[in-house]
């Protein structure tokens, strides 16, 4: 998990990720999972979740920015 302190058009938001986990496979080691990409978990802004109304256009930018 990983929080990050972000100001969009003079809005500061409190924007907290997991990272999601992908799986693999090796034929010697069999089933296992790899760290992958930062995903959205919450958006705040003043301590209210507003990742509800955050239009999907924001959420790709931000989910791109961490990942980066």
């Amino acid at each position: 998990m990983k929080t990050m302190e972000i100001t969009l058009w003079n809005i500061p938001l409190t924007v907290t990720f997991y990272q999601y986990e992908d799986d693999a496979y090796d034929p010697q080691l069999g089933h296992y999972t790899v760290p992958g990409k930062w995903l959205i978990e919450s958006i705040e802004h003043k301590g209210t979740d507003i990742c509800d109304i955050v239009s999907d256009e924001v959420l790709y930018m931000l989910e791109r920015d961490a990942n980066e």
